[in-house]
């Protein structure tokens, strides 16, 4: 059994779980979600009540953690 894979809608987004959040962003799965509760990244709730999180909000958060400010 392996993870599960990203799963995408009707428009073409593609949505992924917390652990993949967390992995692609090198922070915890409970850091994911507090981004979340803060409006950070789109997140939201399937059927089931698993959350899923936006991939092209978390690449461009992850663009935006690793952005380094030049030295003065």
């Amino acid at each position: 059994m392996g993870a599960p894979s990203p799963a995408t809608d009707q428009d073409g987004e593609v949505w992924v779980t917390a652990g993949v959040a967390a992995q692609m962003l090198r922070v915890n799965v409970g850091t994911v979600r507090r981004y979340a509760a803060a409006d950070k990244i789109a997140h939201a709730r399937t059927l089931g009540g698993h959350t899923r999180f936006l991939l092209s909000d978390l690449e461009a958060l992850q663009k935006r953690l690793t952005r380094k400010e030049p030295a003065a």
